[in-house]
C-alpha cells in the first residue's frame, strides 16, 4: 500500500474511535439505560470502528426510533469518507425527512418543527447525493418521499417523477408500487392510483394499507360500495404501524372513553379491530352493502381538509376535528372584529343536540385552536381584565346565536364566564359521543318489534326463533292500485363481538291487503328461525318497505344458550296469543310439536285476556321402567303495580273503589312420560292481577334426579 495514503486512512480511524467515544450521549455513565441492541452495537463499533457497516446500522436504528440527532451525527461523521458519502447524505437528509411535520402531533411541538425547513434541508442532502451518483435508488426514493410531503402539483409531479424512475428501474424496491399509487391518488388520477395498488396482491405487506387508500379513491370517485368493502378488507389485512396511528390520530375524536381505553389497551396486532367494531355498530343500516356512517366521515374529512385546511396533516385544524365529530354547526358565527384589537376567532352552536354544546375558535399562526373562552382572542400583551373587556364586547356580539351565549352576554362577568364554562363540560359529559344523523333521516321510521326465543335444537346447535310484528298503518298503499299488494323486506345479521359477520339472511314478506281501509287496527307477525352455535353475537335487524324504502333498524347483542351436555335444562319462555293443535290452514312457519304457537311480540300485556306460555325441557332422568316424573311451578308475581290515584292515597280505602287485585299467582302440577326431552305450553288467567311490571317464572323438577331449573320473563299488565 502506498504510504501516503495510509497516513489519511490512520487519521480517520482515530476520529472513528474518538467519535464514538465521545458523540453519543453517556456512553460510558450511561450504558445500563441504552437499549440492547443499540449497547451491544455501540460495543462492538468500539470494537472494530473500522467497520462502518457497523456504524450505518446504528445510525438506522436511531432513525427507527427517532433519535435524530444521534443520527445526524452518525451520519455526519461517515459523510466524511469519500466511498461512504452518497448512502451517508442520504441518511442525512432522511434525518431532515423525519423533522418534517409528516404525523399528526401537538402544536406546540408542530409550531417548533415550522420554524425550521426540514424538508428542504431533506431535498438539499438527497440532491447532494444524486450529484455524486445519479443512479442511487434510495436517494431516490427518499426525494420523492419528501416531495410527497406537499400537496401542491409541482412537487406532486416532482414526486412522480422519483418514483417512475425507481419502478422503471427496480419495480420490487421497497414499497414503490405503494408509494406510486398514494402519489397518483394525491394527484387525483383516481385510475392510475387504482391500476397501481391493485398489484398489490394479498399478502403482500402493503395489501392492507394500499385497500384503505381504495377506499378513500373509491369515495373520490362516488363509488361509495367498493369505498366500504376495501376499507374494511384493508383493516382486517393491515400490519402497518404508522398507517394504524395515522388511522387513530384522525377518528380518535370519534371513539368514547372506553373505545380510546380499548384501543390503548389492545396489542397492535388487535388494534384494528376497535375500528372495525367502531364502524360496524354505527352503520345506520347493515342491510346495505355500503356503510353510511363511513362514508360520512369520509365526507367530513375531506370538508374539513378544504374548509378548515392547515399545511401539517392531519391538514385541517380544531375547527376541522369538531366538524368531524358533530357535523354541520347549527350556527358559525365569524366575529367581525372591527377595531378591537383581537386575533380572528368564530364560534360553533349545537344546541339543537344538547344546550351548551358550544365551542370557540382563535386563530394562531393560521391554525384555528380551540379556546376554553374568547378571552384568549385578545392580541399579546393585554392584562386580564382587558381581556376580560374585550371577550365580553365579542360575546354581545354572538347573544343571538344560541341560548348558552345569550345567557352569557347578559350581565356579563367573571362569574358568568364560569357559569359558561360549567354549562359546556356538563353539554360534553352529557354528550360525549360522535353526531351521525344521515341525510334521509325520515326514512329510518318504519316501526318494528323484534323479539326471540332458544331452543335445543336435533342438530347439536341452539335454534334461535326471531317474533318480529309491525303495525298495518305503517304500510303505505297506493289507493290506485287495483291489486293492493305489499312487499316488506326483511334482514338480519349475527356478527360476532369483532363485528365478523357470521350468518346473515334476506327474505322478502308479500302480503295481499284486501282491506286497506282495516290496515290500522291490524298487526302484521312473522317468524323466522336460525341455527347458531352458543356464544355472544350482535344482532342487527332491519325491515324495509320494499316500494318507499321506508326503513327501520334494531341493533341489539344477544346471547345464545349451549344446550348441549346431559343436565337437566329449560328452553326460552315463548309468549303466544293462541296455542292450538296444527290443521291445514296453519301458519307453518308457526308450528312446533304439531302445536300452531302464533308469537306475542309484546311486552304489554292486556289484563283482561289469556296469554299463552309455551317451553321445553330437556335431559329429564328417566326411572328403572324407562318413565320421567316432573313437577312444574308457575308463578307470576307483581314487581312494581301501576296503581290509581285512590289506591295511591288512600290505600285500603281506595281499593273499595278500584276492586282488590292480587299481587301474586301460583300453580303447581306434575307430569310422567316416557321421553327425556318434553314439551309444556300453558293459558294464564291474569285478570285479578294488579297493573304493572310482572315477573313471570317456570321452575322445574326433576323427581328423579333431584334436580331443578329457572327461566323467567318480564311483562307488563295493562287494561
Amino acid at each position: 500500500m502506498n504510504k501516503k495514503n495510509t497516513f489519511p486512512i490512520f487519521l480517520f480511524l482515530l476520529y472513528s474511535l474518538i467519535f464514538t467515544v465521545f458523540s453519543f450521549p453517556g456512553f460510558c455513565q450511561n450504558e445500563s439505560q441504552e437499549t440492547d441492541s443499540i449497547a451491544v452495537l455501540k460495543q462492538k463499533i468500539l470494537q472494530s470502528p473500522q467497520r462502518f457497516e457497523l456504524k450505518f446500522q446504528l445510525a438506522e436504528l436511531y432513525l427507527a426510533r427517532d433519535m435524530l440527532d444521534e443520527a445526524q451525527r452518525l451520519f455526519e461523521s461517515l459523510a466524511e469518507i469519500d466511498f461512504l458519502k452518497v448512502r451517508a447524505l442520504t441518511g442525512i437528509g432522511r434525518s431532515h425527512f423525519q423533522r418534517a411535520p409528516n404525523k399528526i402531533i401537538p402544536l406546540e411541538r408542530l409550531k417548533e418543527l415550522l420554524k425550521i425547513d426540514h424538508r428542504s434541508k431533506a431535498l438539499k442532502k438527497f440532491k447532494a447525493a444524486l450529484e455524486i451518483n445519479p443512479n442511487y435508488v434510495p436517494a431516490h426514493y427518499w426525494m420523492g418521499r419528501t416531495y410527497l410531503l406537499k400537496d401542491d402539483t409541482e412537487n406532486l409531479q416532482n414526486a412522480k417523477k422519483e418514483f417512475l424512475w425507481i419502478y422503471e428501474k427496480e419495480p420490487q424496491y421497497r414499497d414503490i408500487i405503494y408509494q406510486l399509487g398514494y402519489n397518483f391518488q394525491k394527484l387525483k388520477s383516481f385510475n392510475d392510483a387504482l391500476k397501481y395498488f391493485h398489484k398489490i396482491a394479498d399478502g403482500e405487506e402493503d395489501f392492507g394499507r394500499a385497500r384503505i387508500r381504495m377506499a378513500e379513491v373509491y369515495f373520490e370517485m362516488g363509488e361509495y360500495r367498493k369505498c366500504s368493502d376495501n376499507y374494511f378488507l384493508g383493516m382486517e389485512k393491515l400490519t402497518d404501524r404508522d398507517m394504524l396511528d395515522y388511522l387513530f390520530d384522525e377518528q380518535k375524536i370519534l371513539l368514547t372513553k372506553e373505545e380510546k381505553k380499548e384501543f390503548e389497551a389492545a396489542p397492535y396486532a388487535d388494534k384494528k379491530r376497535v375500528f372495525i367494531k367502531f364502524w360496524k355498530s354505527r352503520d345506520p343500516d347493515p342491510s346495505t352493502p355500503e356503510n353510511e356512517r363511513l362514508i360520512e366521515h369520509f365526507r367530513r374529512v375531506k370538508f374539513a381538509r378544504e374548509h378548515f385546511h392547515f399545511t401539517a396533516p392531519p391538514y385541517y385544524d380544531d375547527r376541522g376535528r369538531i366538524y368531524i365529530k358533530y357535523g354541520k354547526p347549527d350556527v358559525r358565527y365569524n366575529s367581525p372584529i372591527g377595531n378591537l384589537p383581537v386575533k380572528d376567532n368564530e364560534s360553533w352552536s349545537y344546541e339543537s343536540i344538547q344546550e351548551g354544546l358550544v365551542f370557540d375558535f382563535v386563530a394562531d399562526g393560521g391554525y384555528y385552536r380551540m379556546v376554553q373562552d374568547l378571552t384568549s382572542a385578545a392580541m399579546s400583551g393585554y392584562g386580564y381584565d382587558q381581556r376580560l373587556y374585550l371577550a365580553n364586547e365579542l360575546y354581545q356580539d354572538r347573544s343571538h346565536i344560541s341560548k348558552t351565549y345569550s345567557r352569557l352576554a347578559t350581565g356579563f362577568s367573571q362569574q358568568r364566564l364560569n357559569d359558561f364554562h360549567n354549562t359546556r363540560n356538563t353539554a360534553l359529559d352529557k354528550y360525549p359521543g360522535e353526531l351521525f344523523r344521515p341525510a334521509n333521516e325520515r326514512k329510518y321510521r318504519f316501526p318494528f318489534i323484534t323479539r326471540w326465543a332458544q331452543f335445543k335444537d336435533k342438530s347439536g346447535l341452539t335454534r334461535v326463533e326471531l317474533y318480529s310484528s309491525f303495525p298495518g298503518i305503517a304500510l303505505k298503499m297506493n289507493p290506485f292500485n287495483e291489486k293492493p299488494e305489499k312487499n316488506v323486506d326483511f334482514y338480519v345479521e349475527f356478527d360476532d363481538l369483532n363485528f365478523r359477520t357470521i350468518l346473515d339472511d334476506h327474505k322478502r314478506l308479500r302480503y295481499i291487503i284486501k282491506n286497506p281501509q282495516k290496515l290500522i287496527q291490524h298487526q302484521f307477525v312473522f317468524q323466522n328461525n336460525y341455527m347458531l352455535n352458543p356464544g355472544i353475537y350482535e344482532a342487527a335487524f332491519v325491515l324495509t318497505d320494499a316500494e318507499t324504502g321506508t326503513k327501520g333498524v334494531i341493533r341489539q347483542q344477544l346471547k345464545v344458550k349451549n344446550f348441549s351436555g346431559d343436565t337437566l335444562m329449560l328452553s326460552s319462555l315463548q309468549l303466544s296469543v293462541n296455542i292450538s293443535p296444527k290443521n291445514q290452514r296453519s301458519n307453518q312457519t308457526f308450528i312446533k310439536n304439531d302445536l300452531e304457537i302464533a308469537p306475542y311480540t309484546f311486552k304489554r300485556v292486556m289484563r283482561k285476556r289469556p296469554i299463552y306460555l309455551y317451553f321445553e325441557i330437556y335431559n329429564l332422568k328417566k326411572d328403572n321402567n324407562g318413565n320421567t316424573r316432573y313437577q312444574m311451578d308457575y308463578a307470576v308475581e307483581t314487581i312494581k303495580p301501576y296503581r290509581s290515584f285512590w289506591q295511591k292515597t288512600f290505600g285500603a280505602v281506595g281499593r273499595i273503589f278500584t276492586g282488590t287485585k292480587k299481587s301474586s299467582i301460583t300453580l303447581t302440577s306434575e307430569h310422567t312420560g316416557d321421553s327425556s326431552d318434553a314439551m309444556e305450553y300453558i293459558a294464564f288467567d291474569l285478570k285479578n292481577l294488579e297493573r304493572g311490571e310482572q315477573v313471570l317464572r317456570v321452575t322445574v323438577n326433576d323427581l328423579i334426579s333431584g334436580k331443578s331449573q329457572q327461566e323467567q320473563l318480564e311483562i307488563i299488565l295493562i287494561e
